[in-house]
């Protein structure tokens, strides 16, 4: 997990998991659970044949304080 701070009062968190939702949760929970915030996928998830995650989602959030 990585904490950004954005010009005044945004910031942003930086999380990855075995799916997208799951980054998206955990960097939500994470940022306190903020109202409103925004979501930028940086990475999908990767899965084998057996659908086992080989590569993990990365993922990152916006909010404001």
């Amino acid at each position: 997990m990585f904490i950004f701070t954005q010009g005044y009062h945004m910031k942003s968190i930086m999380e990855q998991a075995s799916s997208i939702i799951k980054a998206i949760e955990k960097a939500w929970i994470s940022a306190d659970n903020p109202q409103e915030f925004s979501v930028k996928i940086f990475e999908k998830e990767e899965k084998n044949f057996f659908g086992m995650t080989t590569k993990p989602a990365k993922i990152g959030i916006f909010f404001s304080d």
